[in-house]
């Protein structure tokens, strides 16, 4: 048996272990043990964490699918409001952004919203839902998604990171503000690195003051009043290849221009306008003039040929979003309305001035397919008395085949002898598509081929926006603007020029044929145009530019139209969803560019390159060419034929008057009496616009002209409404003068003369014609009345000289005798001719003079004359000047210029009237030496002699007049009659009276 010795400590017996090495192992072993159990927590510890996580991911998928579930039954995004704020609760926390800080992220749906990466939200951030008139943007980029740093040389640049999504990328903008020499101010917002670096200045003008805020925001402020702002930087924005602004206007701001000029004054109800040229929309305009409810006028030209859309925001705004990475935003500060057009006009160049013969009357039909047609349409012509005719339309059908430029020797021959003898003019429908034959080829397709003329099909990437082509393609006159070209002179830019277009044509469809399309911005097609056009016409041809949107039956292209990624933007944010629809491929390929680039220019360039072509045949006449589709500058080459409308009526084509003449395309006017649906009634209301429309066209859809196929009656009143008309013409000729040199507007809203008139918007069917004239035609056939409003001054009727002051109501008897319903403006002058069946013809007969007086018994005017046909009459001064002036009781004719003196200034004047006068006259003499100051003379209102004043007679003239009272108002009117006194036109005179006494 072993037993411890006496003091031994040992716990472990039956060990040799001494005490200490025993105490040593203890605590060991108690550490292991601890640290078995820590291993043991941090297991179970991870063990429950995973658990919980597992728990989590469980939970996370069910309440997806929940949301999931509970999306469907809530509805799609057209679904109810309620639905849809719940649905936004679920799956979208962008309620929660301030709205002050959401930035337009511009896209039209919810869908595609988030798909771009951006939020969208119908609530404000406390929840609210946002009303249907709320300028707060459903769709907004998140925050943070930019930011903004200063640069001193070339604006501001956001920085966007590069993880984004495909349509926000690293980029650089740049923004200046500057002001040309037309007084007006130009904002340039472009992505493009290589664009010249301007600094900001402080720009400040008499008339108005601009003030900068953010980075982006200025204030543009004219008498007190904000006219523009860019007030936060979110009102501006550029993604990918588009530019989107957002510029603020006065409340109760009225708005003219635009597109769809049925209508010429626009509401801002969130009413989208995407300007692109069609078949339903013959225009691009992206030129707003906009009028305050002060009466001061500005207006905004967005110069890009791009597709872009307008938007009038409900809250007083103007949204604008265009394609393209480079856009110049112009401000013309007015402030009245003549102001702003002068210096839109200034931009874009002035209108040009058409041919005298341009100004007749013409008429034909669609249907009218040979020659044989047109005799049997002549001789019915010929048994109209005396109705002014100028020339016959030929529609498409005259063309072989549909082709043009096919008359054969034969037709062309007739038409020559029909010219002469029948003293006509002729304009043929000329469309820009050169159909092709199944069989062979016709000469201008063989000779296009030859001269690599038409218009190729293009690649995937020639529709792409890069800053090679997105600059614009309207003409723009000012020096050294460098991003667009200046067609004042015709030539197009180098830089324009080095581009080849190689491959196939791009083939469309036309009249059920495969057609081909010129290329109007290649150098080689004018000349091939000039001479196709002297081949298959002849001289002394107009011509009528048809469908040159252009039209294609097909949507791009025979086959498939190449795509590319801006195709993807376009259906995306564009209000029209597919801009191929009737026209050619967006990457069809000209010499200038992608047609994406030129669709909106097409018609100007065919247009230049049809008046250059026809200049030189015959030497030096003014032609006549009249376009369908419509642009910034066309004015200056062509007129514009508006096609009435079922639900406009005669209101919609005053309407597209007023605004096509303030667009810079003044030689306008609607087809008249075109359907054979229309009444006598209605066909004699369209003819009394015919008044005050430079362009005067009746083209038959179908059958002959209702001119023709009407009864005696209704043919003699037509007659009567054209030969008042053709009295008006040397008017007409003189308003395009003034318009082409000075920048007057010849066709007018009253609102545009007389803004402060509260009255005048509401009479939107009178026209201002020119300084002097107001017309106000009858528009509902078969009334016996109508309301005629006058604005402030003196007004007297063309019919019986009664004289009003305004501003007054009057209510005029309707007889559809257009002379009842005009009034001539009081201290205006002015100058018509006895009319004749064709210009040519009118201008050898006698003028006369009529004179309206103002308040104070004075009138100014001074009227334009030429041969109406010299093209370049101003360039050599082949032109005269008459200045008319009334005061102290004595009319004077001066000539300021007297260039020319042939023609219709050796017609001498029939009568000289005189209305306005605010007593009778007693003695009336024509001064004939400036030393001549005293006579005395009859007149048939007294027998009571003048001796106040005596002369030689030597010095004076006997002259016996008529001096009437004026209708049933308290002003006298003077008739001097030819047959009492002989002056022409190019002669100086002067006429003085005195009144009676009491």
């Amino acid at each position: 048996m072993v037993t411890s010795k006496s003091g031994d400590s040992s716990a472990y017996p039956g060990t040799s272990l001494p005490s200490r090495d025993i105490t040593v192992l203890e605590e060991e072993e108690k550490d292991q043990n601890q640290r078995i159990c820590g291993v043991k927590a941090k297991m179970m510890l991870a063990a429950a964490l995973i658990v919980l996580l597992i728990a989590l991911l469980t939970a996370t998928i069910v309440l997806i699918t929940v949301v999931n579930s509970g999306r469907k039954l809530l509805g799609s995004e057209t679904g109810a409001e309620g639905n849809t704020q719940r649905s936004e609760e679920l799956t979208d926390s962008g309620f929660r952004i301030p709205v002050a800080q959401r930035v337009t992220c511009p896209m039209r749906s919810r869908d595609i919203c988030r798909a771009a990466g951006c939020l969208y939200s119908v609530r404000d951030e406390g929840g609210k839902p946002l009303s249907g008139d709320s300028a707060v943007p459903r769709c907004f980029y998140p925050p943070h998604s930019y930011t903004l740093s200063d640069s001193s040389n070339i604006g501001y640049i956001p920085r966007i990171p590069a993880n984004n999504t495909p349509d926000r990328v690293p980029y650089q903008i740049s923004s200046y503000l500057d002001e040309d020499s037309s007084g007006s101010l130009a904002l340039t917002i472009s992505r493009n690195r290589d664009m010249k670096r301007k600094r900001r200045t402080a720009l400040s003008s008499t008339a108005y003051e601009v003030k900068y805020g953010n980075p982006f925001g200025f204030d543009v402020t004219r008498q007190n009043e904000t006219v523009f702002s860019l007030k936060r930087q979110q009102d501006i924005h550029v993604m990918g290849q588009f530019i989107s602004m957002e510029f603020g206007v006065p409340r109760n701001t009225r708005v003219f221009g635009l597109g769809r000029l049925q209508q010429l004054e626009k509401t801002f109800d969130d009413s989208v306008y995407t300007v692109w040229s069609r078949a339903d929309e013959r225009g691009a305009h992206p030129f707003l003039l906009l009028l305050s409810e002060q009466g001061l006028a500005s207006g905004l030209y967005i110069h890009s040929s791009l597709p872009m859309d307008i938007t009038l925001r409900r809250s007083s705004g103007l949204g604008v979003l265009v394609l393209g990475q480079s856009a110049t935003f112009r401000f013309f500060m007015g402030p009245k309305v003549i102001d702003v057009i002068k210096q839109y006009w200034s931009c874009i160049g002035p209108p040009g001035r058409p041919s005298y013969r341009g100004l007749g009357h013409f008429y034909g039909s669609e249907s009218v397919a040979s020659v044989d047609d047109l005799e049997a349409m002549i001789n019915k012509h010929d048994q109209l008395q005396q109705m002014p005719i100028e020339g016959l339309l030929l529609g498409e059908a005259m063309n072989p085949h549909n082709i043009p430029f096919s008359y054969d020797n034969t037709t062309r021959g007739q038409l020559a002898e029909w010219q002469t003898n029948n003293n006509l003019t002729f304009i043929s429908t000329l469309p820009p598509a050169i159909v092709t034959l199944t069989t062979g080829k016709t000469l201008m397709e063989k000779s296009g081929m030859e001269d690599n003329v038409f218009i190729a099909r293009g690649t995937s990437n020639d529709n792409e926006i890069s800053p090679h082509n997105s600059t614009d393609r309207y003409p723009l006159t000012e020096e050294g603007d460098g991003e667009s070209p200046n067609y004042r002179d015709g030539a197009i830019p180098s830089r324009r020029e080095g581009r080849d277009h190689h491959g196939a044509p791009l083939q469309g469809m036309y009249a059920g044929r495969v057609a081909l399309y010129p290329d109007f911005t290649a150098p080689a097609t004018e000349e091939w145009w000039e001479g196709s056009l002297s081949e298959g016409y002849g001289s002394g041809f107009g011509f009528y530019l048809t469908n040159n949107m252009p039209f294609n039956e097909l949507n791009g292209a025979v086959g498939v139209c190449q795509s590319a990624q801006s195709d993807a933007y376009l259906s995306r944010l564009l209000n029209v969803r597919n801009l191929q629809t009737n026209t050619l491929c967006l990457s069809a390929l000209s010499s200038a560019g992608s047609h994406l680039t030129l669709h909106n220019t097409f018609a100007l360039d065919q247009a230049r390159v049809t008046q250059q072509a026809l200049k030189p045949w015959p030497v030096s006449k003014l032609p006549i060419v009249v376009s369908d589709a419509t642009s910034p500058g066309i004015g200056s080459y062509a007129g514009h034929l508006i096609q009435p409308t079922d639900d406009g009526g005669p209101q919609s084509a005053i309407n597209q008057m007023i605004a096509f003449s303030f667009l810079g395309v003044p030689f306008v006017g609607p087809n008249m009496c075109n359907r054979e649906t229309q009444s006598d009634s209605e066909c004699l209301t369209w003819y009394s616009l015919s008044v005050v429309s430079p362009l005067a066209w009746s083209m038959a859809s179908a059958g002959i002209p209702r001119i023709l196929a009407g009864n005696s009656s209704f043919s003699e009143r037509v007659a009567n409404i054209l030969k008042f008309r053709q009295a008006l013409l040397p008017y007409h000729h003189d308003t395009l003068y003034r318009a082409h040199v000075g920048g007057a507007v010849p066709l007018r809203a009253l609102q545009f003369d007389y803004p402060a008139d509260t009255t005048a918007p509401m009479y939107q069917d009178e026209v201002l014609l020119g300084d002097a004239i107001l017309y106000s035609p009858i528009l509902t056939p078969e009334a016996a009345y109508r309301t005629t409003y006058l604005p402030d001054g003196m007004w007297c009727n063309w019919m019986d000289g009664a004289c009003y002051q305004g501003p007054t109501q009057l209510r005029v008897v309707s007889d559809h005798a257009p002379a009842s319903t005009t009034f001539l403006r009081g201290g205006s002058v002015t100058v018509t001719q006895n009319s004749a069946t064709t210009t040519t013809l009118s201008r050898r007969q006698k003028v006369r003079l009529i004179v309206v007086l103002d308040g104070n018994g004075r009138a100014n005017s001074t009227r334009f004359f030429d041969d109406g046909e010299t093209s370049n009459a101003l360039e050599t001064e082949y032109y005269s000047l008459v200045r008319y002036t009334v005061t102290n009781n004595s009319l004077r004719a001066t000539f300021p210029h007297q260039g020319y003196k042939g023609g219709v200034m050796r017609q001498q004047y029939e009568k000289i009237i005189i209305y306005g006068l605010p007593r009778r006259v007693s003695a009336l003499w024509q001064v004939t030496n400036q030393e001549t100051h005293t006579t005395d003379r009859e007149t048939d209102s007294t027998r009571e002699t003048d001796n106040t004043r005596e002369t030689d007679s030597t010095d004076s003239t006997r002259i016996r007049a008529s001096c009437l009272s004026a209708g049933a108002t308290a002003f006298y009117k003077l008739i001097v009659s030819d047959t009492n006194v002989v002056i022409k036109l190019g002669e100086p005179f002067e006429l003085t009276w005195t009144f009676r006494d009491g």
